[in-house]
Formats: C-alpha cells, structure tokens, sequence
C-alpha cells in the first residue's frame, strides 16, 4: 500500500465478524479512486434524479408530417371546480398532441380521466373542425402503458371467456377504434413514458 501506512502496525478491531483498521486513510484512498462520481450521485441523490442525469436515452425524429405521430396522455390541471355534485375538485385534460406541429389537435376535459375521455378526445382530434387546420387520421399512436390506453373500446384484442348463465360461454373478438382505422400503438414502458 502506498499512502505511508505500515498495515502490520494498524490496530485491527473486530466488528460484527469483520476485522477493521483503524487506519481511514487506506479506505478512504481505495474508494475515492474505485467509487465514480456517477455511483456517489446515484446513493446520495436517488434513482429518479440518477436517471435524469446519467441514464442513456434515446433521441427520437420529429416526425415530418403532420397525423404521422400523435401523443396522447392525461394531465390533471393545476385549478379547482366544482363538479356536478357541488365538490371542489382539479379536472384533468386527456389530449392528443401532433408530433410534427406540436398542436393539441384533440383533446376532453372531465373530473375522472378513463378510456372513454381517451376515445372522446380521440374522435375530436380525427374529425374535421372548422376552427382547426388540424384533422384527419394519425398513423401512429404513442401512449403511456395505462389501462385506459389498452382498453378493448380504443386498442382492441380479443377478449377472453365470457359466459351468460350455465352453459353459454363465448369469445369474442372485439374491434377497437385503432384496429379499426389501421393505427399503429406503440406503448411507452411501464413508468418511463
């Protein structure tokens, strides 16, 4: 070792089955040139802020014409109202957002964002408005990895085995608003949308 520390010399205490120096210096030396700035960053600010540092990302086009790609989220808005019932609450915004213009081409306000607020703000986004140059139908959607995005009614799949009464069971198939219209849906991971 090379930081003038005679190890036969250092006291040795014994903790929890482990034998210790005394001497700091030797570990100390070890871990400042073993232990990167990345890791320190990583233990003392946490993964949410790691990741927004040091993670590798991917950069992704813009995509060039307009309805190639829409984005489409819920977002609670930072004001209150008052619902029906007279209770104070925040509404939220489930839009659809062009990824060439980077307009909110559709988009529903309601007090419990769900996969019907999602096919409402989808409709209004797809159907011709007189006040909006931007209409039509998109060929890709990218949405987070919610349960509402992957709804039967807008993604579409097959359902399993449902049964009325004894003896009845069926499968059906069930045609989604983006099977139907042929658009693509790709799904962001599980809490990295």
């Amino acid at each position: 070792l090379d930081d003038g520390v005679d190890v036969a010399k250092c006291e040795m205490k014994e903790k929890n089955g482990l034998k210790i120096s005394n001497s700091n210096a030797t570990i100390n030396r070890i871990l400042k040139n073993e232990i990167t700035d990345e890791v320190l960053y990583y233990v003392f600010q946490g993964s949410k802020k790691w990741k927004a540092k040091y993670m590798h990302k991917a950069t992704r086009e813009k995509p060039e014409l307009i309805n190639e790609v829409w984005f489409g989220d819920h977002h609670v808005l930072d004001v209150f109202i008052k619902d029906m019932n007279g209770k104070i609450v925040k509404p939220w915004l489930t839009a659809w957002l062009d990824g060439a213009s980077g307009c909110i081409v559709g988009w529903c306000l309601s007090t419990n964002p769900n996969s019907q607020t999602i096919a409402e703000s989808f409709a209004y986004g797809v159907c011709e408005k007189k006040d909006s140059p931007f209409w039509g139908v998109p060929t890709i959607v990218y949405t987070d990895n919610g349960r509402d995005y992957r709804s039967h009614a807008f993604e579409g799949g097959k359902l399993t085995e449902k049964s009325f009464g004894k003896g009845m069971p069926f499968n059906i198939e069930t045609d989604g608003i983006l099977k139907q219209l042929g658009i693509e849906n790709i799904h962001a991971k599980p809490y990295q949308g």
